[in-house]
């Protein structure tokens, strides 16, 4: 019988128990516990951002701050002639019924494609559709 002592104790939790075969010792089937020393610092705003885009959310909520701030990025007489705004995997659709406005959109693809990208500090649309 061992008496436990905080030098057994500490070996035990080190998993050196002393006079033991190593294949006996029943703390090597333990789970690893991990603590917040151990695994890295990680902000909280870091860990949102991965859970967004490991669950498939981020692209749903790009598209809403597009849609919140989209006068913003355009303008107000733009933004009222512009409707159906649909972000999916990189492709911005933009549905507008006025001709002019459509065609003026297509030749600033481009321009519009950086102005979004360079508001948002992200590459957030490679492409856009106009409808």
């Amino acid at each position: 019988m061992m008496l436990w002592t905080f030098k057994n104790w500490f070996a035990l939790r080190s998993r050196k128990i002393p006079g033991v075969a190593p294949e006996y010792n029943l703390n090597i089937f333990k789970p690893k516990r991990y603590y917040f020393w151990e695994m890295g610092a990680i902000s909280i705003g870091e860990a949102l951002k991965e859970v967004l885009e490991r669950n498939g959310w981020k692209q749903r909520i790009d598209e809403l701050k597009l849609r919140r701030d989209w006068e913003q990025i355009v303008g107000k007489t733009i933004a009222r002639y512009t409707t159906d705004l649909r972000l999916h995997k990189g492709t911005l659709t933009v549905g507008t019924s006025v001709a002019p406005l459509k065609q003026e959109l297509l030749y600033a693809k481009e321009e519009l494609k950086q102005n979004i990208n360079s508001f948002y500090n992200e590459l957030l649309v490679r492409d856009i559709v106009i409808k």
